[in-house]
């Protein structure tokens, strides 16, 4: 298929190549998932979950400051979508329940180090919540041709009517695309509405098509910030995106490396 005018389509190998960790060293220096029980006394709710995947990055940053995985850039300079590591919720009754570190690729040794060793979080108020490391493990990329949100995908930009490309299903895209390698923002030519479904369709020459639909909206105002940083709205977003060809169920939309946004196999 043609790249939309003006567009260039940049080809991207979605599995990258690191060294080994630790030269001949254990099988559990392969590992690329923590997973943290989140031992809080009283429960949080799960719209604050962006607010401590956020505090679960600055920590381990703190242990491991010369991760570019951890910080998500070398020499000042963001890296790829795929070399940074994504910092998830689960919850359990609309409460916080668990903390996870993924990552494309095995932690190096220092990076182990550093997940073995936090005990804690630190939250406003001087709060304290305790983790407790429950698997370090090797866990592959899930793909699959049908995935849906089990988090609230956040907004980068507010809708706008007659912006076909800021719609929230065309974000989806947008930044699941981004998440494969794409580089700079998709033209409006470039995505189709479907009127029938309610749903934002790309062509792409190298994943085929792509679809996605919105399914739910929900209004949670604590998932919206990172310290300062905030997503353009207070709405979330629940959606399923449909393609061609499998795509890896990591996640969509604003704070997305955070846990906003994750995808999962479609049921």
């Amino acid at each position: 298929r043609d790249a939309p005018l003006g567009q260039e389509w940049i080809p991207y190998r979605f599995e990258p190549e690191r060294p080994p960790a630790i030269p001949g060293g254990s099988k559990l220096c392969q590992a690329n998932r923590a997973l943290f029980a989140f031992l809080s006394p009283s429960p949080f709710p799960s719209g604050a979950g962006i607010a401590w995947t956020d505090r679960l990055h600055r920590a381990l940053l703190q242990r491991a400051p010369i991760s570019a995985l951890f910080s998500g850039q070398v020499g000042g300079q963001p890296l790829p979508e795929d070399q940074r590591a994504w910092y998830r919720w689960d919850s359990e009754e609309e409460h916080l329940t668990l903390l996870e570190v993924f990552s494309p690729f095995p932690f190096s040794g220092g990076e182990v180090d550093a997940l073995r060793g936090l005990q804690r979080l630190y939250g406003r108020g001087g709060i304290q919540v305790p983790l407790r490391l429950l698997l370090l493990d090797s866990s592959p990329i899930v793909k699959d041709r049908h995935l849906c949100t089990v988090t609230p995908m956040l907004l980068y930009t507010t809708p706008r009517a007659g912006k076909i490309h800021r719609t929230p299903a065309a974000q989806a895209i947008q930044s699941l695309l981004w998440g494969l390698g794409e580089q700079g923002k998709l033209p409006s030519s470039a995505f189709n509405l479907q009127d029938q479904h309610e749903s934002v369709e790309v062509n792409h020459p190298i994943h085929g098509r792509i679809t996605a639909q919105v399914l739910e909206v929900v209004d949670q105002p604590q998932v919206v910030g990172r310290g300062d940083r905030k997503a353009a709205s207070s709405l979330g977003f629940h959606l399923r995106l449909d393609a061609e060809n499998p795509l890896p169920a990591l996640g969509v939309g604003w704070g997305r490396h955070f846990g906003a946004g994750r995808l999962e196999a479609a049921i």
